[in-house]
């Protein structure tokens, strides 16, 4: 009976089917061979050298930020505004935007017209793109959400280990 619905799909379906199930399932599977004994847990391999790096992330907030945070309290106003402008350029905006709109841009622009060359090119330059405007966004996002996540507060009148964890607001 199932045989009989496959054939209802068309071939081209039902081979993106295939391919998005095994896509799905080859990483759950249990890996095999001799070389498996030797995988380490990712956890492991990253216990030891935590310990150090929380460490030193620790003092640096103790022994660095502290500091700074005073400092900054006794600039001017249009020193922080200038720095406030600074900062914004790296923000995603800037290379996000112009990458879409370019992205956009790329379906008006090929034509069958073109030379066969001309379009590989243009697809060749959409799919350049397309994989730089992810990954800014993606991993802007991903910032987005772990800073959220944390939410360490600066500057904050209580010091350099004031948190507000799983806070979405970006004062």
């Amino acid at each position: 009976m199932t045989a009989g619905v496959f054939r209802l799909v068309p071939p081209w379906a039902n081979y993106i089917a295939v391919n998005l199930v095994a896509g799905v399932v080859t990483p759950l599977r249990a890996p095999r061979g001799a070389w498996t004994k030797r995988l380490v847990p990712a956890w492991r391999r990253f216990a030891l050298p935590a310990i150090p790096l929380a460490i030193a992330i620790l003092a640096a907030m103790a022994w660095l930020d502290a500091p700074t945070m005073r400092a900054v309290a006794t600039l001017s106003p249009r020193i922080i505004e200038i720095f406030n402008e600074i900062t914004d350029f790296g923000r995603a905006g800037w290379p996000l935007i112009p990458l879409c709109v370019l992205l956009w841009a790329t379906p008006f622009l090929s034509s069958p017209r073109l030379a066969f060359m001309s379009r590989g090119v243009l697809t060749t330059a959409a799919v350049r793109l397309g994989f730089m405007f992810f990954a800014i966004g993606l991993t802007g996002l991903a910032d987005t959400i772990l800073k959220r996540i944390i939410g360490r507060i600066r500057p904050s009148d209580f010091g350099p280990f004031a948190f507000d964890p799983i806070s979405w607001r970006s004062d």
